[in-house]
C-alpha cells in the first residue's frame, strides 16, 4: 500500500522538468510568434487563449476521461478521438511521441503500467491520465499538475525564444493559476463537454514552425 506522501512525490515526479520524456523540447508554436516580435504582454493573452479554448479544454478533458476509464480500449477510443482533434501533424506527432516516451519510461521505472506501451495512439494526455490513476494520484491532482506543467514548459521555451526573463516568466505564471485552476474544475465537472479545441491562430503557429529557417525547438 503506497501511502499519502509517497503518491504525492509520484505526483511532482511525473510533471517535474527533468522527467526525460522530452515536453521541454517543444514549443508548440510559441517560436513562431516569438520571430515574429512577440512580447510579455502578448504571450500572457496567448496563454490564457491555451487555456481557454486550446489544452485547457482538449488535454484537460482527456486526461481526466483516461484517469476515469484506464482500460486500454476506452485509451483506444480515445487516442482516436484526439488525432481528430489534432489536425496540425507537427502537434499531433509531438503529442503521440511524448505520451509514447511517457509510456514507456513508466513501464521501466513502474513495472505495473507497462500495459499502456499496448496502446496504438498513446496521446500525452490521455498516458498522463491513466498512469495517474495506476499510480494512485487523484484526478484533481492530475489535473492541477498537468496544467502547470504545461504552463511551466511554455514559459520555458518563451524564455529561451522571446525577450523574456525568468522574473518575469514567473509572474505571468502566477497571474494564469487562476485561470488554469478553473479549467481543471471545469474538465472534472464535465470531461465529455470540453473535449473540443478551437485555436486556430495557435494551429496555423504551429504548422508555420516547421518551415521556419532557423528552429530552436522540434515543434
Amino acid at each position: 500500500m503506497v501511502d499519502a506522501a509517497e503518491v504525492r512525490l509520484r505526483l511532482l515526479q511525473l510533471h517535474d522538468a527533468q522527467f526525460p520524456v522530452g515536453a521541454f523540447a517543444h514549443s508548440s508554436g510559441l517560436e513562431s510568434y516569438a520571430q515574429d516580435g512577440m512580447g510579455p504582454r502578448e504571450l500572457h493573452a496567448l496563454l490564457e487563449v491555451q487555456i481557454e479554448r486550446g489544452w485547457g479544454r482538449l488535454d484537460l478533458a482527456a486526461l481526466a476521461l483516461a484517469w476515469r476509464d484506464p482500460t486500454l480500449s476506452a485509451l483506444d477510443a480515445l487516442g482516436i478521438e484526439l488525432d481528430a482533434w489534432k489536425p496540425v501533424p507537427g502537434l499531433r506527432e509531438t503529442s503521440l511521441r511524448i505520451g509514447r516516451r511517457t509510456a514507456r519510461l513508466a513501464s521501466r521505472i513502474w513495472p505495473d503500467t507497462s500495459d499502456l506501451l499496448e496502446l496504438e495512439r498513446p496521446h500525452q494526455a490521455a498516458i498522463v491520465g491513466a498512469l495517474s490513476h495506476r499510480l494512485g494520484i487523484e484526478e484533481p491532482d492530475a489535473l492541477l499538475g498537468f496544467a502547470h506543467s504545461s504552463l511551466s514548459a511554455a514559459l520555458a521555451a518563451a524564455t529561451r525564444c522571446m525577450p523574456l526573463g525568468p522574473e518575469r516568466a514567473q509572474e505571468i505564471l502566477v497571474s494564469l493559476q487562476p485561470i488554469a485552476a478553473a479549467a481543471c474544475t471545469r474538465a472534472a465537472r464535465d470531461p465529455r463537454a470540453n473535449l473540443w479545441s478551437a485555436t486556430p491562430g495557435l494551429d496555423l503557429a504551429a504548422h508555420r514552425q516547421t518551415h521556419l529557417r532557423t528552429r530552436l525547438f522540434q515543434s
